[in-house]
This record gives structure tokens, sequence and C-alpha cells, in this order.
């Protein structure tokens, strides 16, 4: 299994949502569909819902966006 992460991208930083445990990020994804239906559905204009593939631990930058040194990513935008 792999472990990915799910980040809300706010204008100001990066919020870590939960992490999932599944064999691809099509899986992943779905997973996400599923669970976090109404949050994606509630974000607002301009925010962004991160699902990354992350090896080891989350990290943050110094201005508090993910780092994401491995592995896939995908971004649903909110316009």
């Amino acid at each position: 299994m792999k472990k990915f992460v799910v980040v809300i991208r706010l204008e100001e930083k990066d919020v870590y949502v939960t992490s999932i445990e599944a064999e691809s990020l099509n899986e992943a994804q779905k997973i996400l569909d599923k669970r976090y239906f109404n949050e994606k559905e509630s974000m607002k204009k301009g925010e962004v819902m991160i699902i990354a593939e992350v090896d080891g631990e989350l990290v943050f930058d110094v201005n508090n966006r993910i780092v994401v040194t491995s592995g896939n990513m995908n971004m649903f935008y909110k316009f």
C-alpha cells in the first residue's frame, strides 16, 4: 500500500486534511471522492485540494506549503 495525503491549499498556507492508504493514485482519488465529497463541494473560489503520494513524513516548507519529494500528485481547483 502507498500513503497519500490530502491537503487544502488556502491563499496563505496549505492545511493537512487526512491520509489515505491505497494501491494507486486512482484508488486514493476514488476514496477521497467518497469520504470528502462535501468538503470538495464547500471549497471556496480559488482554493485547491491536493492529493499527493508521500514517502515518509509530510513536509511543509517555510511558507507552510506542502513539499512533495516523490510519487504522484493531483490537484482539484475551485473556480
